[in-house]
């Protein structure tokens, strides 16, 4: 048997559907479910920058690394506040 893990997982926590997009990937948005997850496997390498937007509209946030921690508040101009983060699950236990 083989099993394929994601490289990285994206969580939805807002009360809005996400989509998000690679730079520069060529790749569609993907549709992340309000309160879901989906798998992300980036094409890009390292220096991946992601974008996210609310669905059903064409504005973007900055782009951004998700490979390492940080946390940001990300205002849109159709007046959605997101908060989008990356979590380091090898820091976990320093943070305690």
């Amino acid at each position: 048997m083989i099993i394929f893990t994601p490289a990285h997982v994206v969580v939805n926590k807002t009360p809005v559907i996400l989509e998000i997009q690679e730079m520069d990937s060529g790749i569609e948005w993907m549709e992340i479910p309000k309160d879901d997850c989906a798998s992300l496997w980036p094409t890009q390498g390292r220096d991946s920058l992601l974008r996210v937007r609310v669905k059903g509209t064409s504005e973007t946030t900055p782009s951004f690394h998700f490979h390492s921690t940080h946390s940001c508040l990300l205002q849109l101009y159709n007046k959605v506040q997101l908060t989008l983060g990356a979590y380091d699950d090898k820091n976990k236990n320093k943070r305690k």
